[in-house]
């Protein structure tokens, strides 16, 4: 809904004040808001450095008849997204990897990928759907880890959906608790694990 893939049927969806319902999911990306996928969606084919280039090119308005005759702006706007794809794959660790094949990347890296790609359209707010979908408890707080650096160091808001209860605890200063469309709680770690409703909800009383 957020991101413009599905159209809410009340209510309303705002950024900054500014409804952004009914807006195509290319333009709410120009306004700010990037996603990642559950299921990992990179460009499997193509090297690790094109697929955060390719993410770079709402940073470029050259024409078409400028890119073909190689114009001054072209080629000084493709040095500045090259800067840009190389500065986010040294901050997500992947530089040293960049020519190798997006499919070939271990499942942690293919995460980290996705969220540089998704980083290169310049957000100031993250959607993370399940990003610890299919890890181990290391690559989890690996993970975890990465989500708060990247939080801090590119000043953005993000927001996660998640099933792994030791992500989603040690990463988010503020949690809702929906179960079957209803929320069952909202506020810090610490007053949600306490809940009786939630542990209700999800662990059963006697």
């Amino acid at each position: 809904l957020i991101t413009g893939i599905y159209v809410p049927t009340e209510g309303d969806i705002l950024l900054n004040g500014t409804s952004i319902v009914g807006k195509k999911p290319d333009e709410i990306a120009n306004l700010g808001i990037a996603r990642t996928f559950q299921n990992i969606r990179l460009f499997g084919e193509l090297s690790v450095y094109t697929n955060v280039l390719t993410a770079c090119q709402n940073r470029a308005d050259y024409n078409m008849v400028q890119c073909i005759f190689r114009t001054p702006q072209c080629r000084a706007q493709e040095k500045s997204i090259s800067a840009t794809a190389e500065k986010l794959l040294r901050s997500v660790g992947l530089w040293e990897l960049r020519d190798q094949t997006a499919n070939n990347l271990p499942y942690g890296k293919q995460r980290r990928l996705e969220i540089a790609r998704a980083l290169a359209t310049n957000p100031r707010l993250l959607l993370l759907d399940e990003p610890a979908a299919g890890m181990n408890e290391e690559e989890s707080y690996s993970l975890s880890k990465f989500i708060k650096e990247i939080r801090d160091k590119y000043d953005l808001t993000i927001i996660i959906i998640d099933h792994h209860m030791d992500v989603i605890m040690d990463t988010c200063e503020e949690i809702t608790v929906f179960n079957f469309g209803t929320k069952l709680a909202e506020g810090k770690a610490s007053d949600v694990q306490r809940n009786p409703t939630v542990i209700e909800a999800y662990l059963g009383v006697d």
